[in-house]
């Protein structure tokens, strides 16, 4: 559905939907749409819930604390694509890396993300609270309604025991020792609506994890024959995913 506004220019707000008229803003996101951006009582505001719901409402009321608005408007799933994508990647020695490709995950359409811990990760250390604020800020950024799911870090092998691939899914996985062609990539991601995408850490998967996960379904897949690291890598791969599934 396309809306009245300019989606690419206008801010968004993380919202709660009280009752089908009524929304409010927290603490944090008065503070930015009163004190940083100047909204006043009567001013038109344009807000996500983080659930996939947009809402266009008026200011009502402003305090310390809140921001009560009239709603006029609300589209449900708005800016989300039909397709699912789940990324799982190691969390990397340097957070600022971690972050960044977290926040340009969110941008390419991820979903899900579970941070997994490899023989080869070198931290295991992930910050919940900071990644998550990365998620709604991109979120935000990119025009987007539904807030991805942040999952707690998990040992890969547990993480893939959890793993049972539904139908109209694959699962892949970027391994730099596979002698599979880089064009495989494109035909395998093309086969299935939904993606699960694994990425491993600085030094990639050990054959023992890429095993597991064959044995769970996963594909495994090249990307290409230079060696990147892995926030590139995840840059890369849902790029190719985008590119391909044609959202």
């Amino acid at each position: 559905m396309y809306l009245t506004f300019n989606q690419f220019t206008v801010n968004l707000f993380l919202l709660s939907i009280q009752t089908p008229t009524k929304a409010s803003l927290s603490e944090t996101e008065t503070h930015h749409c009163v004190k940083v951006l100047r909204h006043k009582i009567g001013d038109a505001v344009h807000g996500i819930d983080g659930n996939g719901n947009y809402v266009k409402g008026i200011i009502q009321e402003i305090s310390k604390k809140e921001t009560l608005i009239h709603i006029e408007e609300i589209t449900e799933n708005w800016g989300e694509k039909p397709q699912k994508l789940v990324l799982a990647v190691s969390p990397l020695r340097q957070k600022d890396r971690f972050e960044w490709l977290i926040e340009k995950a969110i941008e390419l359409g991820v979903d899900e993300i579970f941070p997994i811990i490899c023989k080869n990760s070198i931290t295991d250390n992930v910050k919940p609270d900071r990644i998550q604020q990365i998620i709604i800020s991109a979120v935000k950024q990119c025009k987007r309604a539904k807030i991805p799911q942040l999952h707690a870090a998990i040992p890969i092998e547990k993480w893939l025991e959890t793993v049972i691939l539904p139908e109209k899914y694959i699962g892949l996985l970027a391994f730099c020792e596979t002698e599979n062609a880089l064009s495989q990539l494109h035909s395998q991601i093309q086969k299935a609506e939904n993606v699960y995408f694994a990425i491993g850490p600085e030094g990639d998967f050990i054959e023992k994890e890429v095993q597991l996960a064959a044995t769970k379904g996963f594909q495994i897949v090249s990307l290409g024959k230079s060696r990147l690291r892995t926030e590139t890598a995840g840059l890369f791969a849902l790029s190719v995913i985008k590119a391909v599934q044609g959202w």
